[in-house]
Order: C-alpha cells, then structure tokens, then sequence
C-alpha cells in the first residue's frame, strides 16, 4: 500500500496509512440537535430582531447578542444543521417551523417569569430581566404556563381582598405554607 502524504486542517502533513478514524457514537450525533441554553437565547434573538426588521443578516444579530460574527456563524451552523433556522450566507436568518415554536416557547417562558419578578416580587426591570433569562432555560413551557395561571389566580384573590401597605417584600408575615415543603416525610 502507498502511503500518501496529504494536508490536514491545521496544514500539517499527515500520513494517511497511519490515520485513524473513529466512528462518532449515536450519543454525540444527537448532542448537536439539543437545543443548549446559549441556542436558545440566539433563537429568541432572531425572534426579537425579526418583530423589529423585515431580514435578520449575521451581523445584526452579532451586536444584538454582543459576540463575534465568528461565533454567531458557529452557532448558526449548528441551529441549520439541527433544523432550527435557515440561513445563506447570501439570504437572511430565516425560521424553520420547529425552530419559531421553540423561539416563541423561549420568549413566551422568560415574559411570564420577567412580569412574575417584577409584578409580584417588586424586583428592578434589570435584575428580573437577567434572573429571566437564566430561569428560562430550566422550565418548561408546561410549567410557565401554570406559573401564569397561578399569578393571575394570585391577582384574582389580592384583587378582591384589602391590599396591605408595601414593605418592599422585606416582611413575608402572610405567608403560611399549608405543608411543611422543607420537610419531605
């Protein structure tokens, strides 16, 4: 067998005879179709720059998101590759189907949780807006969705009651848990 003598990706010459490759597992092929928390958050970018502009071009979200060109073509490779997005390096950043329901189910989770933090804990604009974006990856949409329901039950009940003076959340004297939830016997 001849031995050839060929270039890699970091132009090094590699003798293919004694190449290896190695199968990657199912495991890892799958990995790339997750949605990690920091897809998530470019595929709630694109939505909030696509209600804003009529296309959405690599650059624009590269300073929405304060990152390099660089990474944002990384990312949407891999959002393509997983069936999120549609993207040209000609065209605009475009949605597949999956990829607008799993933008509106990121951006749906962090409203509830951001008018949660601010409407019923008193919490800065600021504050929640960062405490949202980190919460909004640890639900599901199932479970904002009860957390909506439950604030606005919440809203029903204080409504029809007295409202009592604003401590700034410092003094919790109302609350009485029905069980002791710290105790799991």
């Amino acid at each position: 067998m001849k031995k050839k003598k060929m270039l890699d990706k970091s132009n090094f010459f590699v003798d293919t005879a004694k190449t290896k490759t190695f199968p990657t597992s199912k495991k890892m092929k799958d990995r790339k179709k997750y949605l990690t928390r920091a897809r998530e958050d470019y595929l709630e970018a694109v939505l909030i720059l696509s209600e804003r502009y009529a296309s959405i071009r690599p650059i624009d979200l590269a300073k929405f998101m304060e990152v390099s060109k660089a990474t944002v073509s990384v990312t949407l490779a891999a959002l393509c590759s997983a069936g999120y997005l549609y993207y040209d390096k000609r065209k605009a950043i475009k949605f597949t189907p999956k990829g607008r329901q799993a933008a509106e189910s990121v951006l749906k989770k962090h409203n509830i949780l951001f008018q949660f933090l601010t409407s019923n804990l008193g919490i800065a604009r600021s504050a929640a807006h960062e405490a949202a974006c980190k919460m909004e990856h640890s639900i599901d949409l199932d479970m904002a969705e009860k957390l909506s329901n439950f604030i606005k039950r919440l809203g029903d009940q204080t409504a029809s009651e007295e409202t009592p003076p604003d401590d700034g959340g410092q003094n919790f004297q109302g609350f009485k848990p029905k069980k002791n939830f710290l105790n799991k016997s």
